[in-house]
């Protein structure tokens, strides 16, 4: 009987062919929701992928910190203005809709 050790198991759930399985923005195989949890300081976001035949789903959860947040927003408002300055509407819409998403 083979033993099978914890360094083991992490390369074994970590190994990039696994990690490529999991579903991509705009796949039209999958449908994403999203839900929001804020507590204190920190903004907890779950995404939960279901196949479009209901057979599979993948979910992923991460935390940000909303001071991290606000500083992605300054940042997206100033490529922003530049989109604008440069007459570049198309991507500025884009951008546009990120800062409304982040800010919500």
């Amino acid at each position: 009987m083979k033993k099978i050790y914890l360094l083991d198991l992490f390369n074994l759930l970590s190994n990039e062919n696994l990690m490529t399985n999991s579903p991509k923005e705009g796949d039209p195989n999958w449908t994403k929701t999203t839900e929001e949890f804020q507590n204190g300081d920190f903004i907890t976001k779950k995404e939960t992928w279901t196949s479009t035949d209901g057979t599979s789903t993948f979910v992923k959860t991460y935390t940000e910190s909303k001071s991290k947040r606000l500083e992605d927003v300054k940042v997206l408002e100033s490529q922003l203005k530049k989109a604008v300055d440069s007459e570049e509407y198309e991507m500025a819409a884009k951008l546009r809709d990120k800062i409304n998403e982040l800010k919500k």
